[in-house]
C-alpha cells in the first residue's frame, strides 16, 4: 500500500484514539471507526453505499458494500485482502462504529496491487478499486456538500450552536453574503464547516447568502479562485456587503466559533451603517 494510503489509515486511527481504545487481545472485539476519506469503485462504478472503517493498532481497513457477499479487510501488513464473517460484526455504541474480533478476519486471502494511491484487486471476476476520494473543487452549494460529504452530515447532526448567535443571525436585516473556501480533504474544515452549516440552517435567514468554493490540497494558493481572494489557509469565511469585503474569518479562537465570529463582523457592520 502506498505511503499516502497507509498514512490515511494511521491518521484515522490517531484521530479516533481519544474516543476508544482498540482491544489487542485476539479474542476481544476490536472497535472500527468509519473513515469517510475513501472511494470504492467496482468495475469503474462508484459504490454509493460502501462503508470503510479504520481501527487503532492494526494497519488495515474494513470494507462493507452491498456488492460484496462478505465484508472484506484490506490488510497492509500482509498486503492481502481477507474476508470477514458478517455475523460477527456488531454495531458499536454510535452509528459510525462497529465491533469485530480479529479472529473473525479469516480468508482465503488474496493479494492486491497498487494503482497510484489506490488498492486494486479482483473479486468474483470484478475489478475493485479503493482509493482516496478526489477533492471537491470549485463552486458548490450547501446541499451538494451535505449530499457528497457524509462527515459533514454527521458534524451537522452532532452540533448545537449557541442560541444567542443563531437568534442574532436569524433576525439580521441587512443583505450580506458569505463565501466559504474549504478543502474536502481538510480535517479543520471537516470540523468547522459542518458547524457553520448547522448554524446557518438554524438561523434560516434569506438576508445571509452562503456559497462555497472547494480548493485542492496544498499548495492551493496557486489555485486561481483561492489566489484571487488571497486565501492563505482553509477554512476561510469571507463576508461581503454587495461587492465589498467587510470581514473574514480564518482562525477561530478556542473559546469562540465561526458563527460567533460572523456575528461580531455583522454587528460591527450594522453599527457602522448607523
Amino acid at each position: 500500500m502506498s505511503r499516502r494510503l497507509v498514512l490515511c489509515v494511521a491518521l484515522a486511527a490517531a484521530v479516533c484514539g481519544g474516543v476508544a481504545r482498540a482491544q489487542t487481545l485476539p479474542a476481544q472485539k476490536r472497535t472500527w471507526f468509519e473513515n469517510f476519506n475513501y472511494l470504492l469503485a467496482i468495475d469503474g462504478v462508484a459504490s454509493p453505499q460502501a462503508r470503510v472503517f479504520s481501527t487503532n493498532g492494526r494497519p488495515a481497513v474494513l470494507v462493507m458494500a452491498p456488492e460484496f457477499k462478505q465484508p472484506l479487510v484490506i490488510d497492509v501488513t500482509g498486503r492481502e485482502v481477507k474476508t470477514v464473517n458478517p455475523a460477527m460484526i456488531e454495531k458499536g455504541p454510535i452509528p459510525e462504529q462497529v465491533l469485530l474480533p480479529d479472529t473473525e478476519i479469516v480468508g482465503p486471502p488474496s493479494p492486491y496491487t497498487m494503482d497510484g494511491d489506490a488498492v486494486v484487486f479482483f473479486l468474483d471476476g470484478r475489478k475493485v478499486r479503493l482509493g482516496p476520494k478526489p477533492p471537491l473543487l470549485g463552486p458548490a452549494t450547501s446541499e451538494e456538500l451535505i449530499a457528497q460529504l457524509p462527515a459533514y452530515r454527521k458534524g451537522m447532526q452532532e452540533y448545537a450552536p449557541a442560541e444567542s448567535d443563531t437568534v442574532y443571525l436569524k433576525g439580521y436585516k441587512l443583505p450580506v453574503r458569505v463565501e466559504v473556501f474549504f478543502g474536502s480533504w481538510c480535517p479543520h474544515c471537516r470540523e468547522a464547516v459542518p458547524r457553520f452549516l448547522k448554524s446557518m440552517s438554524v438561523a434560516s435567514n434569506d438576508n445571509i447568502k452562503v456559497s462555497f468554493v472547494g480548493v485542492p490540497p496544498p499548495p492551493f494558493g496557486d489555485y486561481p479562485p483561492a489566489k484571487e481572494k488571497n486565501i492563505k489557509g482553509v477554512p476561510t469565511f469571507i463576508v461581503y456587503a454587495g461587492d465589498k469585503e467587510i470581514g473574514r474569518v480564518s482562525a477561530v479562537p478556542g473559546d469562540s466559533s465561526v458563527e460567533h465570529e460572523l456575528v461580531k463582523i455583522l454587528f460591527q457592520y450594522e453599527q457602522g451603517k448607523g
